[in-house]
């Protein structure tokens, strides 16, 4: 028997943990959840809104995540949380449990979160949804009309200068920049992150080579590139341009930059490759 949410917060006691994605979480600029874009137009208090989706018929009855203000937020403090429903433990900065009440469906404002701004946001912060400090599965967990537990997955959750367009982000790369010693079948491996509720169809293009102002090399939809066998002891260079089909402004990270190791190639497996892009 598990409890998932905290103590008390909600009269089921009994949870079959589940890992099909449910339900979305995002921040919102209306409580409804139509305005996906969060704007910092600071000076002053904004109140961002928290809203749940159930992707699925069978409702939801609950939730516990964290979502701290991000360092990309730059200047904002945390003031308050305006809590929707009476039965909420925590907050939103160490820890939150949402109780409903009742099974609810579709859309769910269940929260907003008032921060003090600045306006000093450019461009897309992605406002992430982290685990509750009691949470074991690894994220933002939901509970259904069935008493299953399960984490959703985020939607829509960013905050930009106007509230607007941004473009797509990379969030995460492999190998890290400045990295030695890497195998001589590296795959270069990236996350990206969709900074509008407009952006649709979208693909990247890869630059990559032994130049440090390295040429194109394939433009496609995935989120990883294998170059093929690479030259020991060499160092390469490699960027990405991420672009919206539908003519959006395009993102184009730094030039990184790893180095091989000597000898002959070792096939890394699969799982130490992913092992290695999510830090674990």
């Amino acid at each position: 028997m598990r409890i998932a949410l905290v103590a008390g917060i909600l009269a089921l006691v009994a949870f079959s943990p589940t890992y099909a994605q449910r339900a979305s979480i995002g921040v919102y600029a209306d409580p409804a959840g139509n305005d996906c874009g969060v704007a910092d137009n600071g000076p002053g208090v904004i109140p961002i809104y928290v809203v749940v989706r159930s992707l699925s018929a069978i409702g939801l009855v609950g939730t516990q995540f964290s979502a701290p203000i991000p360092d990309c937020l730059v200047g904002a403090t945390w003031v308050s949380d305006t809590h929707v429903f009476p039965v909420s433990i925590g907050d939103s900065q160490s820890g939150l449990a949402i109780g409903f009440g009742t099974c609810r469906d579709w859309s769910i404002h269940v929260l907003t979160i008032n921060v003090q701004v600045q306006g000093s946001t450019e461009g897309c912060c992605r406002y992430a949804f982290l685990p509750h400090p009691e949470s074991t599965l690894g994220g933002p967990e939901f509970v259904d009309c069935n008493d299953n537990l399960f984490v959703g997955t985020e939607w829509s959750s960013f905050v930009t200068s106007d509230g607007g367009w941004g473009p797509p982000v990379v969030l995460d790369r492999y190998p890290p920049d400045g990295a030695i010693e890497q195998p001589l079948n590296t795959t270069l491996l990236w996350r990206k992150y969709l900074c509008s509720c407009s952006i649709g169809e979208h693909y990247t293009d890869v630059y990559f080579g032994t130049d440090a102002n390295p040429p194109l090399v394939a433009g496609f939809h995935g989120d990883g590139f294998d170059p093929g066998p690479l030259q020991g002891e060499t160092t390469y260079y490699w960027k990405l341009v991420a672009v919206d089909v539908d003519g959006g402004p395009p993102t184009t990270t730094p030039i990184w930059r790893f180095r091989t190791q000597k000898g002959v190639p070792v096939e890394p497996t699969t799982w130490g490759r992913m092992k290695a892009f999510y830090g674990s």
